[in-house]
């Protein structure tokens, strides 16, 4: 798996494989040429080291590399799995109008994908052959909210996720919910997405509306998975949907709003429903492992990636502050392959403070 989705609560590390293979280098950043990395074919090369172990063997690295009490998930998405893109009333996904748009490789989409919305039964039997403890998936904001807005509620979406959660728990599968990953009403998009303000608002009362209906069969919350590709591949690098390409601006805007909102929904759940529902709320931050092509600079460049990637978000929300030994590495690269600018980093990260520290009150 190249991806370990990791979300945080004291005495409580929540950790999701994803089967999604994704290479982002921060060449907004860095002023890199944006490629495919050779290390992409590390995980191959860790399957053919491992590949000949005994079932035994394979049971002794989990059993001692892992604590007793450890849960494992089965993971999923829902514009991944669901399809029935317009099923009920369902609303346009910024995904949905990137891939009609013909930016998804050979113009595929996932108006079918794997049939999820009509598949409860079948999927929930498979999680059953598969032994799982905890199932994850997210729920579709627009099939709810076509609009994104209360106003526009779906009663059959909200059942479709109703039959979800109610068959897993049948089948002795606990659920984990995560009210949004990536999948943005298009509507709200139209109104400037997760670079206007507004848009914590209404996530405010999509949260709000799931805990009050779902949190009295749902106790693990995740409010957003891997927000840090909403923010860098959304709208700094422009691979992804809504395909903005501003890597100073908007990114931090964005970055900024989706901290306010995961803040905004803690509180909303921790001063109305913990009490009651006993439950606990998270956010998934992805981490990715990053290798640099020159190694004279491997100590410098893999710490700087992995500070970037992974401290970025994840020192806002827990408030823990850069470092200067993160600093010391910053101005080492810079003089050590001259392709970086420190001032001009510590505006744009100062720049970055100004926004993020907000979001974590």
């Amino acid at each position: 798996y190249d991806e370990i989705m990791i979300s945080v609560e004291p005495n409580n590390v929540w950790i999701f494989l994803h089967d999604t293979f994704y290479i982002s280098f921060i060449n907004n950043m860095l002023n890199f040429s944006h490629q495919k990395s050779a290390s992409a074919f590390s995980y191959q090369k860790v399957w053919e080291k491992f590949r000949s172990q005994t079932e035994a063997e394979r049971d002794q690295f989990l059993s001692g590399s892992f604590p007793v009490h450890f849960d494992w998930s089965i993971s999923s998405e829902s514009f991944k799995v669901e399809g029935g893109w317009t099923e009920h009333g369902k609303g346009e996904t910024i995904w949905d109008r990137f891939s009609h748009e013909g930016h998804v490789f050979e113009n595929q989409t996932t108006d079918l994908a794997c049939d999820s919305y009509h598949k409860v039964d079948y999927d929930v039997y498979l999680l059953r052959g598969m032994m799982a403890p905890n199932y994850q998936f997210s729920i579709s904001w627009a099939r709810i909210f076509s609009t994104g807005r209360k106003e526009s509620l779906l009663e059959k979406g909200v059942a479709y996720y109703d039959k979800m959660i109610d068959t897993l728990l049948q089948s002795g599968i606990e659920p984990t919910v995560t009210l949004h990953h990536w999948d943005l009403p298009q509507a709200l998009q139209d109104s400037g997405g997760w670079e206007n303000y507004y848009v914590v608002e209404t996530f405010k009362e999509f949260s709000d509306f799931c805990f009050s209906h779902y949190g009295d069969r749902v106790k693990t919350w995740i409010t957003f998975g891997s927000p840090w590709v909403v923010s860098n591949l959304g709208y700094g690098t422009g691979e992804h949907p809504p395909r903005v390409k501003d890597p100073i601006i908007a990114f931090y805007k964005v970055t900024h709003n989706i901290i306010k909102s995961h803040a905004e929904a803690w509180h909303i759940y921790n001063d109305n429903y913990r009490k009651l529902q006993g439950g606990k709320v998270g956010i998934a931050l992805n981490s990715d492992w990053s290798e640099p092509r020159n190694p004279s600079i491997r100590t410098i460049l893999c710490s700087l990636l992995r500070s970037v990637l992974v401290a970025e978000l994840n020192q806002t929300i827990f408030e823990v502050q850069r470092t200067d030994s993160m600093i010391a590495e910053y101005n080492c690269f810079s003089s050590s392959c001259g392709r970086w600018n420190f001032l001009s980093w510590r505006r744009k990260y100062s720049l970055c403070w100004a926004f993020l520290t907000i979001g974590s009150i």
